[in-house]
């Protein structure tokens, strides 16, 4: 189905060996009814470098290049009596890449494992996706050879992880041979924060030794590790969602001061004073920019991680159900060989419970993003109000120099004819006293000859001023596009800087 993808992720993917000083590989293996071992299963680990992995798959007496000697009583052989097991391969990806899967071992190692262990052709177009995926498939039901293929990849999220498991199970042997690729395997710092965490190979060995203690028989499930994946994967969002996003939520609802519900009702009482001193923090919060941007961030983003988080439960829910129906399907098909004891050890009751609590998780998350929203919405009124009065403010000081500019006006253009009459008229262009008889220099004129020079000024420079203006304005208008330009071109350089940067992180492009 998947062998042309096959072959060109195969061709694509980079591999890397693994040598005896890197721990980047591991093997995990427990046996029910080896002759030469205690009666209870033991689970153990192995570090191994490439060649100690086919050793390992060869069942060899021993793996070169590991961190621990197997003890000869524990040794792996082909003709040892197992009555069933489990035998996995972790393998660290190194980096995150869009177009790349980078492996911590030999294409030639994954080439014999793939052979060895019969997985699917489509592990590797599988594992390489981002988002949740999972196919299962039972082959030569009712035959001797018959055997189920399941290849499983969790939605990524960096917060819960990244791999994927492809197992094979042999329902004649009860062996199921499984590989797993991804983040955080083995090293115990996390691949995008750096800090301190859990390796997925501790919490599956714990789990696996939970079982096994529990119940010896339960290594020869055949969904066993596919559960073992899920409730790890449960348990991942439990904790995230508990210690990280309930947290970011109440801490968001007591900035904004507008919930008194929960656990806030019992932080605040009610009382005047320390209402009146909430409302003051919330003025001073919606009037200075700097804090409403950065608890407009912590929102969405927390909301955002709250949506990734419920489509990653969602997926788990359907996932647990394509376990609930394996179940039932083998226990139809009676491809346990009449050990119909395998099927009810227990299991079908643990995914039952995953599936409520999964359930559970769905609700709790859903009643987040609602409380999310609400948040939002009291934040968008809020600096909605904020704005309102802001304008509201501006518009009653507008009008009221509006009122005063038309009181200026009227004022002007009553007193400005008069004003401009008797300016002109005191001139001395103008004798009053040429047309008196009594007077000694009476002319007979009241406008004297040169009158026309007064406008022959007046009139050019009025133009000239008007003319300067406009000049003045045309530069003013020029130079405030260029700064607006100019800011915009660093908002652009800005937004391009801060793509390149999440581009580098995502694709794990190292800056020189």
């Amino acid at each position: 189905m998947f062998g042309s993808e096959r072959r060109q992720v195969l061709e694509s993917s980079r591999w890397r060996p693994t040598d005896e000083h890197q721990h980047l590989a591991a093997c995990i293996e427990t046996w029910d009814g080896d002759t030469d071992v205690a009666e209870r299963p033991v689970v153990r680990h192995y570090f191994a470098n490439d060649e100690g992995i086919e050793d390992w798959i060869s069942h060899t007496d021993q793996l070169r290049g590991s961190t621990q000697t197997r003890d000869p009583k524990q040794r792996l052989s082909s003709s040892g009596n197992h009555h069933g097991g489990i035998r996995l391969l972790l393998c660290e990806r190194r980096r995150w890449s869009p177009a790349h899967i980078h492996f911590s071992i030999k294409e030639s190692t994954f080439l014999f494992l793939e052979n060895s262990f019969r997985l699917s052709e489509d592990t590797l177009p599988i594992i390489r996706l981002n988002g949740g995926q999972f196919i299962s498939n039972i082959q030569n039901a009712g035959t001797s050879d018959s055997s189920l293929s399941l290849v499983v990849k969790l939605p990524q999220m960096y917060q819960l992880g990244n791999h994927g498991l492809s197992l094979t199970h042999s329902f004649n042997t009860g062996i199921t041979s499984a590989f797993i690729h991804g983040w955080n395997l083995i090293t115990d710092q996390h691949e995008v924060t750096s800090e301190p965490m859990t390796p997925v190979m501790e919490r599956i060995e714990t789990l696996l030794v939970a079982s096994v203690s529990s119940s010896p028989s339960s290594c020869r499930n055949p969904l066993l590790l596919p559960t073992i994946i899920l409730r790890d994967h449960v348990n991942q969002i439990q904790q995230f969602l508990t210690s990280k996003l309930m947290g970011e939520v109440e801490q968001i609802e007591y900035k904004l001061r507008v919930t008194k519900s929960a656990r806030l009702a019992g932080q605040k009482k009610f009382l005047y004073q320390q209402r009146r001193d909430d409302l003051e923090e919330l003025k001073k919060l919606m009037a200075n920019e700097q804090l409403r941007t950065d608890l407009t961030t912590d929102l969405n983003t927390t909301l955002t991680d709250t949506l990734n988080l419920l489509t990653v439960i969602k997926w788990d829910k359907r996932y647990c159900r394509l376990l609930l129906d394996l179940q039932e399907r083998i226990r139809t098909l009676n491809l346990a060989k009449g050990s119909q004891s395998l099927l009810d050890d227990g299991l079908g009751s643990v995914l039952k419970y995953l599936e409520c609590n999964i359930e559970s998780h769905i609700e709790s998350v859903e009643t987040m993003i609602a409380r999310l929203n609400l948040q939002l919405s009291v934040l968008y009124n809020l600096a909605a109000q904020t704005e309102t009065d802001l304008t509201s403010r501006m518009t009653r000081a507008a009008v009221l120099d509006s009122s005063a500019m038309k009181t200026l006006a009227l004022v002007t253009a009553v007193f400005l004819p008069p004003t401009f009459v008797a300016t002109l008229f005191s001139m001395s262009m103008f004798d009053w006293q040429a047309g008196q008889a009594s007077s000694p220099d009476a002319s007979g004129q009241t406008i004297v000859p040169q009158f026309w020079i007064y406008w022959a000024i007046s009139i050019p420079m009025t133009v000239l001023i008007l003319l300067a203006w406009r000049i003045w304005w045309h530069f003013q208008k020029k130079s405030y596009e260029r700064q607006f330009q100019k800011h915009v071109d660093a908002k652009g350089r800005e937004d391009v800087s801060l793509t390149t940067k999440f581009n580098h992180w995502r694709f794990g492009v190292r800056e020189e």
